[in-house]
């Protein structure tokens, strides 16, 4: 009996294997399966609920262990289906007595290269209930608790103690009777194996079990091959008539070659084991310590054969019964060749199986890369139509000059992901936006070029002194008629206006109040577009006579001409310091709204090594821009099926940074949901234990004491309150406020109040929290 077990961090992956779940498979590989604390055709949700529910959070690695019992022909005959089934009776048996307290799927199997029977065990790394687990410390017995919602310990998986229950079990005798086990046929077949005929095989125990370890220990110490040897050798030696007919008899298989030596042709056998390997053993030596099997010794029978033949009298009985064994014996060879036929054909359909699957990996490997090359085409296309488009702004402008504006309008941000050691640095478009006036085109070609040109060092990244020292000493303000060119002037005007004692603090705050609120608030939806906003009404105004717009004077120190877009003709020259008093009267005209591209969730920024971490985020990120982003902005409900898994308290703590605040909000008001109703839980739970306790205690006469009908209420309290937070969960409605806890439990009370004071209660009435 071989056992083996090692951890895996995926127990669906497990139990699809030993199930057999791929729809696509060509073989049955699993003959049963049974289930110890859970079904064995729901085992995978069954092993989930647990984890659930000890494990919220996902913080053990390891979900299950697989442990793996082999046994060999002679113990359990793979051809038998009777004795397969017993097997797999003993094997679950085994993983109850071995893993107490705990979820297991026990799944048996025939197929593989050697064709043994051996059984899959599938626990799980939590306990689901409280037990206690017996097991041997240096030849003492040692009780362990197991406690419920607990890992596996270091003793769990010691594999000595696996292989110790399972010896146990194979050596009850009551045991192996009741599942019809008959030792009989493995003395024989280990009887022969052994090979000395002095051999006393001491591993049976009764008429049903044996002792694994004596058995173990017997075939390890002990020439097997011998008794094989002689055997052959016996069957040719009764059958031959001659020495040709010797030799062929005994060698026609192959797996024993007859030799002679020196002159007087002493002969040798020459074995090969199942094991492929040789043995020689010569006639006359201690092994074949008799003269039965030396060269004169077989001439001599051969030759009392071959008279015996000549004149025996064969009745027809006789005639009858050899032809009654020939044809057990062609039926015999004929099961055996359809039994390997079909060894033969499994192998081959899972080679079959094995090269599909290969093949279908190699196709999707090559898909994922085709498409790879396709997206990083297409971006490469994507930021080739943007060079080679760029805006007015900087479409006339010489290499040197755009790099110039590159330097001074670009602002990047160095950022450092949670968990990572490696810093990166990416550019802001829509700070460029907000700080210099650009439109969405400027900013994301400014972006595009600054990649293109590898993330050169800008003016945004420098030291505050060294652009103090870069600026020239005196900057006279650039004539432009576009408000954003004017604000610097504005700022100057009013400075000078301060210097040369200009309106007082009290006329500025006047002028504060008398000015009209913005009303335009479209540029917040860019950055919480989920969520609507009401956009306040200007109040009527009265409509009057349209006057002309008054002329803003901006003033500078030196007037400089080379900032003059246009070139001016001499006959048109004026006073210099006329240039710089410029009337701004006709209203700017407003450039056209761009639409802004499909925004993306931050967490695309983030990864981590940790694949099941990966995948959190990466199925977070798809539920934020698909779903959550669209039900805020519908003022709608998350549809909590679609919220993935693993989502909880440390994990927000984590990631929740990255998330927009309005799902990072409603995430994390749907954990406090969640533990509200495993709180719940709880306490139902504690009530129900004590009115068990009661009714066992008191029997019909206390149910209508006080003690029992406020535990009565307590617990239909609590079942109300349950299915409550249940039915918020799944409508998505996560905000359980004090108002809607009060006013709920108050509205349950009073529904409840008239059918727990009924005097006829029903005795049988069983209040379970689910």
């Amino acid at each position: 009996m071989y056992n083996a077990i090692q951890s895996s961090d995926s127990a669906s992956r497990i139990i699809g294997y030993v199930l057999n779940e791929k729809l696509d498979a060509e073989v049955d590989r699993c003959m049963y399966a049974s289930g110890i604390g859970c079904v064995a055709s729901t085992a995978k949700a069954d092993f989930a609920d647990t984890r659930d529910r000890f494990d919220p959070n996902d913080k053990l690695t390891v979900q299950a262990y697989s442990a793996v019992i082999s046994a060999s022909k002679e113990e359990f005959d793979p051809a038998d289906p009777e004795q397969v089934y017993q097997f797999h009776m003993v094997s679950q048996h085994a993983a109850e007595m071995t893993f107490p307290g705990r979820q297991i799927l026990v799944g048996t199997q025939i197929d593989g290269e050697t064709g043994l029977v051996h059984s899959h065990w599938v626990i799980s790394n939590v306990a689901h209930e409280d037990a206690e687990m017996t097991h041997t410390v240096k030849g003492k017995q040692v009780t362990e608790k197991v406690v419920a919602g607990k890992p596996f310990s270091s003793a769990m998986s010691n594999v000595f103690r696996i292989r110790e229950a399972t010896n146990a079990v194979l050596a009850d005798e009551q045991f192996m009777a009741s599942v019809g086990y008959d030792n009989s046929r493995l003395g024989k077949l280990m009887s022969v194996r052994a090979g000395l005929d002095s051999q006393g095989l001491n591993f049976l125990v009764g008429e049903h079990a044996y002792d694994n370890t004596a058995l173990v220990r017997s075939t390890r110490s002990t020439n097997g091959w011998l008794g094989e040897l002689k055997a052959r050798v016996e069957h040719a030696k009764a059958e031959a008539t001659s020495e040709e007919s010797f030799r062929e008899l005994l060698t026609h298989d192959g797996a024993v070659v007859l030799n002679e030596r020196g002159k007087n042709k002493t002969w040798s056998y020459t074995y090969t084991d199942g094991a492929d390997r040789t043995h020689t053993a010569r006639a006359g030596s201690k092994r074949l310590h008799s003269n039965d099997f030396s060269r004169n010794a077989i001439l001599v029978a051969a030759k009392e054969n071959k008279i015996a033949a000549e004149t025996r009298q064969v009745s027809p009985q006789v005639l009858a019964f050899e032809a009654q064994q020939a044809a057990q014996q062609a039926r015999f060879d004929q099961r055996q060749a359809a039994r390997e036929a079909s060894t033969q054909a499994k192998i081959a359909a899972n080679e079959l199986a094995s090269q599909k699957r290969l093949a279908e990996r190699a196709d999707v490997k090559a898909a994922a890369d085709a498409l790879r090359a396709s997206k990083d085409a297409e971006h490469q296309k994507a930021v080739r139509a943007v060079l080679d488009n760029p805006p007015a702004r900087f479409a006339q402008l010489s290499d040197a000059a755009r790099m110039e504006q590159l330097d001074k309008l670009m602002i990047v941000k160095e950022e450092q992901a949670v968990g990572l050691s490696k810093r990166f640095r990416t550019g802001q478009r829509e700070a460029m936006r907000r700080a210099h006036g650009l439109s969405y085109d400027e900013a994301k070609y400014l972006d595009t070029l600054w990649e293109e040109q590898g993330c050169p060092g800008t003016a945004s990244e420098r030291p505050a002194e060294q652009l103090i020292e870069d600026e020239p000493a005196e900057r006279t303000e650039v004539v432009s008629e576009s408000p954003v060119a004017l604000e610097p002037q504005r700022k100057q005007a009013a400075q000078n206006e301060v210097n040369a004692g200009g309106p007082t603090f009290a006329q500025l705050l006047a002028d504060v109040e008398d000015a009209t609120p913005e009303s335009d608030t479209s540029w917040l939806e860019k950055f919480y577009p989920s969520r609507p906003r009401q956009v306040p009404s200007p109040e009527p105004v009265e409509q009057e006579a349209p006057a002309k717009p008054e002329a803003v004077i901006v003033e500078a120190e030196e007037p400089q001409p080379e900032h003059v877009d246009a070139p001016v003709a001499e006959s048109e020259l004026v006073d210099p310091v006329e240039l710089t008093r410029t009337v701004v009267a006709a209203p700017v005209e407003q450039e056209p709204a761009v639409p802004d591209a499909p925004r993306e969730s931050l967490l695309r920024m983030v990864q981590r090594p940790n694949q099941r971490k990966q995948r959190a985020i990466t199925a977070m990120a798809e539920f934020e821009e698909q779903h959550a982003w669209r039900a805020l902005a519908d003022a709608q409900h998350f549809d909590d099926s679609r919220v993935p898994s693993g989502i909880g308290k440390a994990w927000l703590d984590e990631f929740g940074d990255y998330l927009d605040p309005a799902v990072n909000e409603q995430l994390r008001l749907r954990v406090a949901l969640l533990e509200a109703r495993d709180a719940e839980y709880t306490a139902g739970r504690a009530v129900l234990t004590e009115r068990s306790g009661l009714e066992t205690a008191g029997g019909f006469v206390d149910r209508h004491a006080p003690r029992f009908k406020k535990i009565d209420r307590e617990l239909r309290c609590s079942n109300k309150r349950r299915e409550w937070l249940v039915a918020k969960l799944t409508a998505g409605d996560y905000d359980i406020s004090d108002e809607d806890r009060s006013a709920y439990l108050k509205a349950v009370i009073d529904e409840n109040a008239a059918q727990i004071d009924q005097p006829n209660h029903e005795s049988d009435q069983q209040l379970s929290v689910q």
